[in-house]
This record gives C-alpha cells, sequence and structure tokens, in this order.
C-alpha cells in the first residue's frame, strides 16, 4: 500500500509546497502538478480531493473536501481494499 499526495499549487506556489511537506513531518511522496494535468485529467475541482486506487490502477472509492471525521471512513475503504474486499462506490 502506498500514500502519495499530489499538490496542484500553480508554478508560483510550488517553491512553497517542500517547507509545508517538510513542516508537516510528511513521510508519504509529494508530488507536483504546477501545469494542472492531473487536475484535468481527474476532475478534481475542489481540493483536497482523495482517491483510493486498487492494485489493478483502478479508481475504486473517492471523497471531496474535508471534514474532522473524514478520515475514519477513509481508513475503512483502504483496510477493505487491502483486504481485497468490495466497497460501497462512491
Amino acid at each position: 500500500m502506498k500514500l502519495i499526495a499530489i499538490s496542484i499549487d500553480d508554478s508560483r506556489n510550488t517553491a512553497k509546497v517542500a517547507p509545508f511537506v517538510n513542516g508537516r513531518g510528511w513521510t508519504y511522496e509529494v508530488y507536483l502538478d504546477p501545469n494542472e494535468d492531473f487536475k484535468r485529467a481527474m476532475n478534481v475541482n475542489n481540493p483536497p480531493h482523495t482517491f483510493v486506487v486498487n492494485g489493478n490502477g483502478e479508481v475504486v472509492w473517492q471523497h471531496i473536501a474535508y471534514q474532522p471525521g473524514d478520515e475514519k471512513a477513509l481508513y475503512e475503504v483502504v483496510k477493505k481494499v487491502a483486504a481485497g474486499l468490495p466497497i460501497d462506490k462512491y
């Protein structure tokens, strides 16, 4: 299992991403999308936008925005996907 973050900050703000990530102590991979190619391809309009991708590279769940407690639902989805169990579609 792997966690990846993709920053959709524009090219004017990409220099701020690394200090932000380091300040949070994030240990996972963080990529930049300054030209918004990923954002357009995945139809991301309101960040944060979370995708869960299975071992076959298929998006099996997604969630838009964040409210406290959303991480609990994400955790349950990740556990099911890792175990190969079905999940409710988004």
